[in-house]
Formats: structure tokens, sequence, C-alpha cells
């Protein structure tokens, strides 16, 4: 599991670490939870976010076509999104279209509590990190495509987040906030 923030030098630093242990027959994960939603202004330079789906598809292509493992197969990866991210919607349709993220497994990164709101039918701010909340959906209709998708393309998955910290072993170093590509191993 690599880190990625919110800024180029971060999300292109994590890549070419990612294109070094993929070269090396190895697998990664990645939550792109701290990257800004699609639309976003970027202050620095004035203009608009692509998104944490755009990147997925930068990682994509690099680390999956561009490396092969041992030249006899493409990278394994695995792309977690927070629940109550912005994009969760992109993110939970971003395999509809065949022949999209072919590299990627995606689980969506939920806790309990988005279940219980999914099985009340109520609604929850979207929100990131460093932006403000925008907007609200509902926990029932976003479980259900989650669910459909699942159903329909294998992805995405659900990780329970939540679950996953109760059990770290080393919360003094940090959070687990993916797994390894197959989903079994989770990792700060």
């Amino acid at each position: 599991v690599l880190p990625i923030e919110d800024s180029r030098r971060s999300i292109f630093g994590t890549l070419s670490d990612a294109v070094d242990i993929q070269a090396f027959g190895g697998g990664t994960g990645f939550n792109f939870s701290e990257i800004r939603p699609k639309g976003s202004r970027i202050v620095p330079t004035g203009g608009i976010a692509s998104g944490p789906i755009s990147f997925m598809k930068i990682y994509d292509l690099s680390i999956g076509e561009v490396i092969a493992q041992g030249g006899t197969r493409q990278g394994a990866n695995m792309a977690i999104l927070n629940y109550d991210h912005p994009d969760i919607s992109r993110f939970i349709n971003a395999k509809v279209k065949e022949g999209i993220l072919t590299n990627f497994n995606l689980s969506a990164g939920v806790t309990e509590e988005f279940i219980d709101k999914a099985i009340n039918g109520k609604d929850y701010e979207l929100k990131h990190p460093k932006w403000l909340q925008s907007g609200k959906v509902n926990a029932k209709e976003i479980f259900d495509n989650i669910i459909n998708n699942a159903w329909a393309t294998g992805d995405p998955g659900m990780i329970f987040l939540d679950r996953i910290e109760r059990n770290n072993p080393t919360p003094h170093i940090g959070k687990m906030v993916s797994t390894n590509p197959c989903g079994e191993q989770p990792l700060l």
C-alpha cells in the first residue's frame, strides 16, 4: 500500500514507486480519497481538478499496460475511495464501460455507520478532507449502486475501514487505509 496525497508531487511520486514495485513482480494498493474531487478549483494555478478517477486511469496505463510483471503479466492494483468522497458515484460506476481500469480491483471504503444509514435509507454528507462538504446523497442509493455494479461487473467491492482499523496492531504508526490488490491484507 502506497500513500497518495493531494498534490502532483505526491501523486506522481507514488506512481514512480508503484512502477518500481510492479517491475519486480509486486502488486500495489492505494486509497485515492485524499485527491480533491473533480471540478474543484486549484487555487495556485487557477485550474480545475480532474479528480481521482483521472489519476487512476494514469496509474492503470502506467503500471498495468506499460510495466508487465516479469514480462508475463500486467500489474495488479487495488483502488479504494471512501464512501463520503464527492466522487464516490463516479468511482462506483468507473468500470461499467468494459475496458476501463482493467488492472484495478475497486473497493468502496465504507463504515458501519454507512451501512446503518443504508439500511435506514438516510442521507449523508459528501466531503473531502481539505474541501467543504459538497452535498448529500442517500446511503441506500449508493449502497444499491455498489451492489448492482458488483453483480454486473465484479467491481466495486466494499472494505470496512472502521473494522480493519479496530484490529490495527500499530495505530501509533498510522491508519489502515487500503489493502493489497486482492483485498485480503489491510495495510498502513
